[in-house]
């Protein structure tokens, strides 16, 4: 395990610690993935992790206390990864009798979502964003770019590096972000009947499914975002999309397009090698550039 899952799982840890202090109440289900030991570069910052934790929970608590006591809370629990594939990113969550009270941690990154492009992966049928999925236009002009990845692994005997390839951009990256930015503007633009739902479920795929804080712990503040798409948290419902502006380059240079939508929404894709072997997948780094205005940020600092 990485150092960077290692500290989103101490912070996940603390935070649930926190909660359970403020509310007086458990935790409960099966917390061995939070509890493994840890690094010395992770334990080194437990203690910036508890004061995040704890100076999250105490604001958030203070200002979901109606709410909290309508659920009547009961426990805390530790959300499955089976959970995340299904588009619930809440991480720990309050469960009460009458709702829940969920959590996204991370620690010193913002990003939404890391899925992966490859000659199989039918990204707008998994995405949810339409349920007829890709088009033959997209795999006709990905499938042989993706074969071609999975020819070098093979006669390389898995032993090519992404650094040996000469022309990455050209031959692969710029022409897999160029098919996936035609493919959402294929479903997502308004000569597509479905493409209200289509920017919607978009967000909903990159934010995710259920009402939550985002709590994002950096050495020396603490951030807190709260989507309250569903309406179940104090403010200001906050609304999907319905309507794609444009894709372009503007935000993130030659290696991402910035998906534009209204309502104030705008997402950066930048698209990268997971590995340092080559291997027939490119992955996404989804990051937020601009929200909704009612979405409630609080930054603490400590």
């Amino acid at each position: 395990m990485s150092v960077q899952v290692q500290n989103g799982k101490a912070f996940e840890r603390a935070l649930a610690k926190a909660l359970s202090v403020q509310l007086d109440i458990p935790i409960r289900g099966d917390s061995s993935v939070r509890d493994e030991p840890v690094s010395s570069g992770v334990s080194t910052s437990s203690t910036r992790f508890e004061r995040a934790a704890a100076l999250s929970v105490n604001h958030i608590c203070n200002r979901e206390r109606h709410n909290l006591q309508r659920i009547e809370a009961e426990y805390i629990k530790f959300s499955s990864d089976a959970a995340g594939q299904k588009g619930d990113v809440r991480d720990v969550i309050v469960v009460g009798k009458h709702g829940e009270l969920g959590f996204s941690c991370k620690s010193n990154h913002a990003d939404y979502k890391h899925p992966r492009l490859s000659g199989r992966i039918n990204f707008i049928k998994k995405w949810g964003i339409d349920p007829e999925g890709c088009s033959e236009e997209y795999w006709s002009k990905v499938r042989p770019l993706f074969q071609e990845l999975a020819d070098i692994r093979r006669e390389s005997d898995g032993l090519a590096t992404w650094e040996s390839l000469t022309d990455k951009p050209q031959r692969f990256y710029w022409p897999v972000l160029e098919a996936f930015a035609k493919e959402l503007e294929r479903v997502m633009t308004s000569s597509n009947p479905s493409s209200t739902i289509a920017c919607a479920q978009l967000v909903r795929y990159i934010i995710g499914v259920q009402d939550f804080y985002k709590v994002i712990c950096r050495p020396d503040q603490v951030e807190l975002l709260a989507f309250n798409h569903g309406g179940s948290l104090e403010g200001k419902q906050t609304k999907y999309p319905d309507h794609l502006y444009k894709i372009d380059t503007k935000n993130g240079g030659q290696y991402s397009k910035t998906v534009v939508l209204n309502h104030g929404y705008s997402f950066n894709f930048r698209i990268h090698n997971k590995s340092k072997r080559v291997e027939p997948s490119l992955a996404f780094a989804v990051g937020a550039i601009g929200l909704p205005p009612e979405i409630y940020t609080h930054t603490i600092s400590f």
